[in-house]
């Protein structure tokens, strides 16, 4: 037994005793890159695998042979993620190129990676989510499905035809996407072809539709419809309703009430357009044809539409009161107007619309011509100077001659006043009304209002 209180003395190692193994040392942890070095030393790298990248050139070029050599490694490798994609753009996100790669299916949606990264993985999983497999694609839409060409033509010209739709309609880039997703092989055809297949469809029912009209036991009403399409095109509609035999007699008398136009202020403008097309110089009669010109403008016209809103509640009420003092049936069979003139008046008349009609668009399509206009008009005390401009005669407006004639009688002393006044490139002294003019318009105004 070895004595208390003495320490154990550890033995002295041998010279001959085996060496005793050492655990090395930790090593120091490296910071990590960032993304710039990782560029740059990708860069350097690059530069010294490839001839064809010089980095002594101008960085867009040093870039853009970058990517070139890369997109030859990527077809040579036959990687197949990328044809999915088009093909890259550069862009440079905190001081690091990046590959901005576009899905060539859904154009919105972009993968970006860094160019010194060669993993596809964010490029494989967008394809494989983005390419539909085989079971979520519509069956009926497959091979054998029940797409017909003949169908799908006759549907296209039935919307063309009823909803009023024009040709070139089925052109549309957008349309024609929408077609094919729904049937990859679909042929849409050509604007000519649809307007051929309405012409076929109106030639092959029209038979069907006599043989109808023969066989139905009944009274047919007839109502006509007449509008200005947009191509300044007067067109005239047939409707026709079949009723029963039963109610014939008051549907008779319905049909006659129904041949009266019940829009009054639309008469009167009829009625003095049919006055004023003896003064309308015919095609020929009038030298300068950039005049007769100005009359088929259609374009829109915010500031005439405002200019008839800005009109005093006043001058509402008095013309909603005369139109309810007018007797509808002498309207309605007034069949003549019993004008009667001779050569001269109606050379003067003619000579007087016409120079009306131009000034209402030498007004209005001179800035210069409506300021001055207004600056006269106030100093001579017109009642709403302000507010009453010139307005102009609109062929495709049911009511715009009615208004230009109206407004011009308002505003004489002002028009004869600018005419006359008026300088320079925008001078309009050839357009100044005589008095006698001016004496036949206001007869014009007095036989109707």
């Amino acid at each position: 037994m070895g004595k208390k209180g003495t320490k154990r003395k550890d033995p002295q190692p041998d010279s001959d005793a085996e060496p005793v193994e050492l655990r090395p040392a930790k090593k120091t942890k490296q910071t990590k890159k960032s993304a710039e070095e990782r560029d740059q030393a990708f860069l350097t790298h690059f530069a010294s695998k490839h001839d064809k990248v010089d980095l002594e050139k101008e960085e867009d070029e040093v870039n853009t042979a970058i990517l070139a050599v890369q997109m030859c490694e990527w077809k040579r490798n036959k990687t197949e993620c990328y044809d999915h994609y088009r093909d890259p753009k550069l862009v440079k996100e905190k001081g690091v190129w990046k590959y901005k790669f576009t899905c060539k299916r859904y154009p919105s949606k972009t993968v970006t990676r860094a160019r010194y990264h060669t993993s596809t993985s964010n490029l494989v999983t967008h394809a494989r989510g983005c390419n539909p497999c085989a079971s979520n694609s519509i069956k009926k839409y497959t091979t054998g499905g029940d797409y017909d060409v003949g169908r799908f033509r006759t549907s296209l010209a039935l919307w063309i035809a009823v909803r009023n739709r024009p040709h070139l309609a089925v052109t549309d880039p957008e349309l024609v996407d929408t077609f094919k997703t729904l049937q990859p092989n679909v042929h849409v055809p050509s604007n000519d072809t649809v307007g051929e297949d309405i012409k076929r469809i109106e030639k092959l029912t029209k038979p069907a539709i006599i043989e109808l009209f023969k066989k139905h036991d009944c009274v047919f009403h007839g109502m006509l419809d007449g509008w200005t399409a947009a191509n300044v095109l007067a067109s005239v509609g047939l409707g026709v309703q079949p009723r029963a035999r039963g109610n014939a007699s008051g549907r008779i008398a319905r049909i006659n009430l129904a041949t009266r136009i019940h829009c009054l202020a639309h008469i009167l403008n009829l009625i003095v357009k049919a006055f004023l097309s003896l003064f309308v110089p015919r095609k020929g009669e009038v030298g300068d044809s950039n005049e007769d010109e100005d009359e088929h403008d259609t374009t829109l016209d915010e500031e005439y539409i405002q200019a008839l809103e800005e009109v005093d509640e006043s001058v509402k009420a008095s013309d909603a009161q005369a139109i309810a003092e007018l007797d509808e049936d002498k309207l309605l069979n007034a069949r003549d107007l019993d004008i009667i003139l001779d050569e001269d008046d109606r050379r003067m008349a003619r000579d007087a619309y016409r120079k009306l009609t131009r000034l209402g668009h030498r007004i209005f399509n001179s800035e210069l011509l409506r300021k001055q206009l207004v600056e006269i008009a106030l100093s001579l005390k017109i009642p709403s100077a302000e507010k009453k401009r010139m307005l102009r005669a609109i062929l495709t407006r049911w009511n715009s001659v009615t208004d230009m004639l109206l407004r011009g009688l308002e505003l004489q002393p002002a028009l004869d006043r600018l005419c006359l006044t008026s300088t320079g490139r925008a001078s309009i002294k050839s357009l100044l009304l005589s008095n006698e003019q001016w004496q036949l318009m206001y007869q014009v105004q007095n036989r109707f209002w």
